[in-house]
């Protein structure tokens, strides 16, 4: 009896880890609002067991430059290796009326060898207006990813104050 019951727990459990294993992983995606070269060397130069480093920004003056730059994974891929990634981005003003927004941009299409983290292709560079008020501002991305048919939002916020 004490042999079934254990037999029955390791085909049990077996099983369980099968079905887990045959989940999909869930799409995520990261919103990094940074003055980094927008080129990418800086990112896919760097030996891969250092990884890039990321430098955020949460604060800008009027004139100041920035990207903002979604990062994906885990992503998924077809059989043959094929990623397919948009994402939308909205710009919100302190008062909550829309400043910008941005639809179906490039994340990455195309073969990649995951599985490590990715920067999307397409990126936005952003400068505030002269006439935009100080204050907070939302930036929001929502990104899908085609092959697994999953969407994700990630939002960040950022200050623009008097020098």
């Amino acid at each position: 009896m004490k042999k079934l019951l254990i037999t029955s727990l390791l085909i049990f459990g077996c099983a369980t880890l099968a079905i887990a294993q045959d989940q999909p992983e869930k799409f995520n995606a990261m919103l990094g609002l940074t003055r980094q070269d927008p080129q990418m060397d800086w990112w896919f130069q760097v030996p891969s067991r250092f990884g890039p480093k990321l430098c955020f920004i949460s604060e800008v003056t009027k004139g100041d430059f920035f990207m903002i730059l979604p990062i994906f994974g885990p992503y998924g891929a077809s059989d043959d290796g094929q990623v397919d990634i948009t994402y939308d981005v909205l710009i919100e003003r302190p008062d909550g009326s829309v400043k910008h927004e941005s639809k179906a941009i490039g994340g990455y299409k195309g073969e990649f060898h995951g599985p490590s983290l990715m920067p999307a292709v397409d990126y936005l560079m952003f400068c505030f207006d002269p006439e935009d008020p100080y204050g907070e501002y939302t930036f929001k991305i929502t990104a899908t990813d085609h092959v697994w048919d999953q969407t994700v939002e990630e939002t960040q916020k950022i200050t623009q104050k008097k020098i």
